[in-house]
């Protein structure tokens, strides 16, 4: 995993200085996120790193320069925490978060923030509302009865578990999903045991 190099390193902003949030997510899955307050030089060195492990940075996301950056990213990676695992590779580094997912949390970083906190440090994820994916197995209905279980491939090329449950399309948990059928889904932030609870928005066009 891409550990900082013993070369000389881009400036981290100052405490009270603009600067850049970032997500990048490696091909092996792996999630880092993190700030600096020059990106194009930063975005460099993230690639040699990666090469130096014989990894390819696969997607990545980043903000317009913004006040109170180390503040932020402080948030974001308390965030992250709370859905993935860490890494021995570093405070900044998460398996188990498909891209998409954290990048909706670092441009949702405003909404995170928990509702009945007094010292206003404590956050909680942002759940997601209608996001394309496409189913890529047949259900497993093993489990509990009150939901059933599927792999489905995110946009981003991430690839989860997830367990359906909503009554509104199908009071027993029977969905007719198949392999290959597109979906909308309103994701559940909070993952158990490395699955994700989602709600089905919108049927795939051959059951509507």
């Amino acid at each position: 995993m891409p550990r900082p190099s013993h070369r000389r390193r881009t400036a981290a902003p100052a405490r009270d200085a603009h600067g850049h949030l970032y997500v990048l997510q490696f091909d092996n899955g792996v999630i880092k996120a993190g700030m600096t307050a020059d990106l194009a030089t930063r975005s460099n060195e993230h690639a040699k790193d990666a090469g130096r492990f014989d990894l390819t940075i696969v997607n990545r996301w980043s903000s317009e320069a913004q006040p109170r950056v180390h503040q932020l990213e402080r948030r974001l990676l308390a965030v992250l925490s709370m859905m993935g695992t860490r890494t021995p590779a570093g405070r900044e580094y998460f398996r188990d978060i498909p891209f998409t997912i954290a990048r909706h949390q670092a441009i949702n970083l405003h909404h995170t923030s928990r509702a009945q906190c007094c010292c206003g440090n404590c956050v909680d994820p942002i759940d997601i509302r209608r996001m394309q994916a496409t189913v890529i197995s047949d259900p497993d209905i093993s489990g509990s009865h009150d939901f059933t279980e599927y792999k489905l491939e995110l946009g981003c090329g991430s690839r989860i578990r997830t367990a359906i449950s909503d009554p509104d399309f199908a009071p027993d948990s029977a969905y007719a999903l198949r392999p290959d059928d597109d979906i909308e889904i309103d994701i559940d932030c909070r993952p158990w045991n490395r699955v994700w609870t989602t709600y089905v928005a919108q049927l795939p066009t051959r059951l509507t």
